[in-house]
């Protein structure tokens, strides 16, 4: 389902604030594919929130945008400036397109085997249908924390691997 109001917007920016580096670096690598319905619906969310019209969200303005959404029971509105700072990794100041649709996009990747093997060739840079920790790597940064014990030097991550990473969530 596609999010249409901005307390949907916030769940969905809420909750992917809570995912995991890898789910989130799936997601990413997910949102490059999706199907034009679904794109077009989350472009149109992304064209409210981008009253500039840059192609990039500056944090202020989705700041702004948030305060209309309801606040947490448990944390008010702190919720937001936490999500913000998840959003923007790369401390640009700004929410990127895709990585906006991939905040926002129906985060069960797993269940859409299209979706999943997209992210799963975002991570197998050289092609050859297993992930490295050396590609595991260059995807995301400080991946020993993310995916302990998961892989060593030798090791390689099947997609079902990855599959079952991914509804780890």
């Amino acid at each position: 389902p596609t999010p249409h109001s901005s307390s949907t917007i916030a769940s969905r920016l809420r909750a992917f604030s809570k995912l995991s580096k890898f789910k989130r670096a799936a997601l990413l690598a997910a949102a490059r594919h999706l199907g034009s319905y679904e794109h077009e619906e989350l472009r149109c969310i992304f064209q409210k929130v981008d009253v500039h019209h840059q192609g990039e969200v500056p944090l202020t303005d989705l700041m702004e945008y948030l305060t209309f959404a309801p606040a947490s029971p448990s944390s008010g509105h702190q919720w937001v400036a936490e999500a913000v700072k998840v959003l923007d990794a790369q401390c640009k100041g700004t929410i990127a397109y895709t990585e906006f649709l991939a905040a926002i996009m129906d985060h069960n990747i797993e269940e859409r085997k299209d979706l999943a093997l997209a992210a799963f060739r975002g991570f197998d840079l050289d092609g050859n249908g297993t992930i490295t920790s050396m590609e595991m790597g260059r995807v995301i940064e400080d991946c020993d924390s993310i995916l302990p014990g998961t892989l060593n030097e030798e090791a390689e991550l099947d997609f079902a691997e990855f599959m079952k990473l991914l509804k780890s969530g």
